[in-house]
């Protein structure tokens, strides 16, 4: 079993010229996602062109540059390993998967 994540969607776009559907990039642990969006803001700012938009910016870098870059927050470590990462905030019972009937359940 992996641990509550998250599925980050990036380079997708919708204005005048139409839309371009996003591409999931990578898989973090929900524990990890604060993270991840601060050191993807600060590697923006970092390598942005002058005026470049973040959409314009992660289109440039491509889905598979920053999902192999976003690498760096996932956690493959075991429930048994890593407690703290199967665990939501302001929770105290590990996260489990519960299945409900119908598709909106």
């Amino acid at each position: 079993m992996s641990a509550h994540g998250r599925l980050p969607v990036i380079t997708g776009r919708a204005g005048p010229g139409g839309v371009r559907f996003g591409s999931y990039v990578a898989r973090l642990p929900a524990r990890r996602v604060p993270a991840a969006i601060v050191a993807l803001a600060g590697r923006y700012d970092a390598e942005r062109g002058a005026g470049e938009d973040f959409g314009a910016w992660a289109a440039r870098q491509g889905p598979a540059d920053l999902g192999g870059w976003l690498g760096q927050f996932e956690d493959k470590r075991t429930r048994q390993e890593a407690p703290d990462m199967y665990t939501d905030w302001g929770e105290s019972q590990p996260f489990r998967v519960t299945l409900g009937r119908g598709e909106c359940s």
